[in-house]
């Protein structure tokens, strides 16, 4: 176990020390009050917490909120697309880190499906978003709309050095819209939607 703030303990595999340890030098795990808060945030919600109400009480605390169905979309696009990131094999993947045709034919499938189903989130109800939500992270690795669709395009940041990953989780949900803007073609960019906090 590992205590990242006074009250505030995680547990947590080696694989996820890229994006707890942004501030800290050493690429091993360690003890550092420098952790950004964005990156605990990322960790608690892929389930390390050891207490899942501690986990809602720091959210609302550093303002990670989910006021909708949206803002949860880009939430899990994130935090699922990070672990469909480290989960890119050479299927995906070059060996300098650039994307296969494989991968890339899976973009210009997705993408379509990412814009349209962020822009009817963006106004769907509790209900109508049950439906809209289907797929964005669980189900087939290569369908899922949001994750695997983030997750390829954090591949074309990395370029191999995972490194070039934190401004992105950094940036948090947000941060995914900026990523839309900056991969997706001319006609799907004009349809995404849009943040003021951009």
């Amino acid at each position: 176990m590992i205590t990242l703030l006074p009250d505030l303990k995680i547990i947590f595999p080696a694989s996820a020390c890229l994006y707890l340890l942004v501030n800290v030098p050493s690429s091993s795990c360690q003890e550092s009050p420098k952790i950004s808060h964005a990156i605990i945030a990322l960790s608690i919600q892929r389930g390390i917490s050891e207490d899942g109400a501690a986990t809602s009480a720091w959210r609302k605390q550093r303002g990670v909120e989910f006021n909708s169905p949206f803002e949860f979309a880009l939430w899990e696009c994130l935090t699922e697309g990070l672990e469909n990131y480290r989960s890119l094999s050479n299927k995906w993947l070059h060996a300098n880190g650039a994307l296969t045709p494989h991968a890339q034919a899976a973009l210009q499938r997705l993408q379509p499906i990412f814009v349209e189903r962020l822009a009817a989130l963006e106004h769907a109800t509790e209900e109508e978003a049950v439906q809209l939500l289907e797929g964005l992270s669980r189900g087939t690795f290569d369908q899922k709309w949001g994750a695997l669709t983030t997750a390829l395009w954090l591949a074309q940041e990395a370029r191999g050095d995972e490194r070039n990953l934190r401004k992105w989780v950094e940036a948090g949900p947000l941060g995914v819209l900026q990523l839309a803007r900056k991969y997706l073609p001319a006609q799907l960019k004009v349809k995404t939607p849009k943040r003021e906090q951009e």
